[in-house]
């Protein structure tokens, strides 16, 4: 049998949850809110990465995409720099990056909402 002490008091399910420091649904607020950060994260990278692919390919190969004022080069320029990109290293993390994002916002979204439901219901 086991022998608690004089001083303890047993908790109910409210206070077990106050002292464990909270429900799931904050996990799940700040799983969604890191998945937006890495949104943006990604998006500055990727947008970066494809303005520093351009500017190289115009600085080395001028007669191939200048002036800019030529819209088939403008083209030519802007297919070539997306095939770049599309297998870079810093391409492929960018991608990888909304991938992930776009799950952790999903989940945590969608469990929070789901949760927020559950909790109506039970009212």
């Amino acid at each position: 049998m086991l022998q608690y002490p004089k001083e303890y008091n047993l908790l109910n399910e409210e206070e077990l949850e106050y002292t464990g420091g909270g429900s799931d649904a904050d996990f799940m607020l700040a799983l969604a809110a890191g998945g937006l950060a890495g949104v943006i994260v990604s998006s500055v990278v990727y947008i970066l990465n494809g303005e520093n692919i351009r500017n190289r390919k115009k600085a080395e190969n001028p007669e191939k995409y200048l002036p800019d004022t030529d819209a088939a080069k403008r083209k030519l320029l802007a297919d070539d720099s997306k095939e770049e990109l599309l297998t870079s290293p810093l391409g492929a993390i960018s991608l990888a990056g909304f991938a992930v994002s776009g799950v952790c916002i999903a989940v945590g979204a969608g469990i929070s909402i789901a949760n927020m439901f559950d909790g109506l219901k039970r009212q």
